[in-house]
């Protein structure tokens, strides 16, 4: 029996995803562009070719492809997400904060964007805006550990120390095993010039593990 069209596309596409996941972006890069050129109106085939892009570090070639996904459907989430990392990698912050206002229309109870908007935020100096999202995640969810410590980090450089070391130690209390909340209260104290007390705090984050940006 003759499969349909539809049957032929989504088994096609089954063999391209398989080829992504195996990790041979190139073989799947060429496929892509041959169903791309039979359907050019599926946003699904201009992301998942985006995401192959961006899997080989070309961002450059990765956002045209997320673009035309989203000029076909201006909601779709995933592909928000993905352009959003593109523009980050390329240095454009601003253009990522613009994709998860988005994203939060879309879906204004996800903890998850507020908490990424935040940390961008935090990038570009906005503390208020940065407080702003991780305070409505912490309504929600008032151990969320990221908003916790995003919280601390945007007091403390809005130099309100003492609610930015309260927010630290309630992300140490809710997760003493991760090194933030013992950094950012160490940045507390050494930002209150107490140098020794800060150095106590600092070497515990140190002895946990800091990450790269630390």
């Amino acid at each position: 029996e003759k499969s349909s069209p539809v049957v032929i596309i989504l088994r096609y596409r089954a063999e391209i995803m398989a080829m992504y996941l195996a990790g041979n972006f190139k073989l799947a890069l060429r496929d892509y562009a041959k169903v791309i050129a039979e359907n050019k109106a599926n946003p699904v085939y201009y992301f998942e070719r985006g995401k192959c892009y961006q899997m080989m570090g070309d961002h450059k070639k990765a956002l045209p492809d997320f673009n035309k996904a989203l000029e076909l459907d201006g909601s779709y989430s995933d592909a928000l997400i993905f352009r959003a990392s593109t523009f980050v990698k390329l240095n454009e912050i601003s253009k990522a904060i613009s994709d998860y206002a988005t994203l939060i229309s879309i879906d204004p109870v996800n903890p998850e964007f507020r908490i990424r908007r935040g940390q961008w935020l935090l990038q570009t100096q906005d503390w208020d805006g940065a407080l702003a999202d991780f305070e409505q995640v912490l309504k929600g969810n008032s151990s969320e550990f990221q908003a916790l410590t995003g919280k601390s980090e945007a007091l403390r450089r809005n130099n309100q120390l003492s609610a930015a070391l309260e927010a630290a130690e309630k992300a140490i209390a809710g997760k003493p095993e991760n090194a933030s909340g013992y950094f950012q209260k160490g940045l507390c104290y050494l930002d209150q010039s107490e140098d020794e007390i800060a150095g106590i705090w600092l070497s515990k984050a140190y002895k946990i593990g800091l990450n790269t940006e630390q």
